[in-house]
């Protein structure tokens, strides 16, 4: 497919006038999937119009067996492609939808992004208290599977409105997270939150860059992590 889109409000040149959520559940019947995509998005605001409903933007993806894999993956993407202030627009009502993204991998489901995966992207130039760009957020939960990724990162480089933590977290507990390039590292913001138990992180470290940056690293479990250095570079 060339995109897969879960929760995708309206057009360029409309809104939503409500909510918008959407699921998709590949765990629950006990099925196995087998995917190819160019690009993923989850939670997708590409309005460039104000509504008057305020409404949010939120998608879920749960991947039990078989593989899911893309090219690029967006979880949490307030796009927007005006950049102005819409609290001066006389009517309008000021509050922008802010997008949110959670992903969960279970039942030995493998999640391969051959590129990057962006958590809570925001790229309008809006003040936080109009766009709610601090709402916008990506999460990753990896239960007894695998994610492989090239760069993950967070926001995008693109508005760093970071009011009280955006919680782009990710949360391992019983999988393995390989990573070719980079965590957290500009551009972009940190990972708010690394949580890892019972969990593989593989790195490919190149000395030249910031491996991973997160604000919180934590291991809450009894049980013992592993860090990986598949390659070193530099």
């Amino acid at each position: 497919m060339s995109n897969f889109t879960i929760a995708d409000d309206a057009g360029s040149s409309n809104a939503a006038s409500s909510n918008v959520k959407g699921v998709v559940d590949f765990v629950t019947r006990n099925g196995t999937v087998d995917i190819l995509a160019n690009d993923l998005y989850m939670a997708r605001d590409r309005s460039i119009i104000a509504s008057n409903q305020t409404p949010n933007v939120q998608a879920d993806l749960s991947i039990g067996r078989g593989t899911f894999e893309v090219n690029n993956a967006y979880l949490g993407y307030q796009e927007h492609e005006t950049k102005t202030d819409w609290t001066t627009i006389g009517g309008a009502d000021p509050y922008l939808n802010y997008c949110q993204g959670r992903l969960m991998i279970t039942n030995g489901g493998t999640f391969k992004v051959n590129d990057t995966i962006v958590m809570g992207y925001t790229s309008d130039t809006n003040p936080p208290s109009s766009a709610q760009q601090y709402n916008t957020y990506g999460q990753i939960t990896l239960y007894n599977g695998t994610i492989s990724a090239g760069t993950i990162v967070a926001d995008g480089g693109l508005n760093f409105h970071d009011i009280n933590g955006r919680r782009n977290n990710i949360t391992i507990e019983g999988g393995t997270l390989i990573v070719s390039n980079s965590i957290g590292a500009a551009p972009g913001l940190p990972i708010d939150n690394l949580s890892m138990n019972n969990a593989t992180l593989v790195l490919h470290v190149d000395t030249t860059h910031t491996n991973v940056y997160v604000r919180n690293l934590l291991n809450p479990g009894s049980t013992p992590t592993t860090i990986k250095l598949a390659t070193v570079s530099g």
